[in-house]
């Protein structure tokens, strides 16, 4: 039995997403100081949903 193309692409797309959490996990509930483009440019590509940079306080 062969798996169908569209399934194989779903479950590699599921163990990417997978994997960009799990790394994701080092930068989660943390206060990084630094360039703010140099610290996004370091995470995972698709990882994060936002950032807030550089607040006016």
């Amino acid at each position: 039995m062969t798996k169908k193309p569209a399934t194989a692409r779903r479950k590699a797309a599921a163990a990417e997403r997978e994997s960009a959490a799990e790394q994701a996990k080092a930068y989660a509930d943390t206060i990084h100081v630094g360039d703010c483009v140099e610290l996004m440019n370091a995470m995972p590509e698709g990882s994060v949903d936002m950032v807030f940079a550089d607040p006016p306080y």
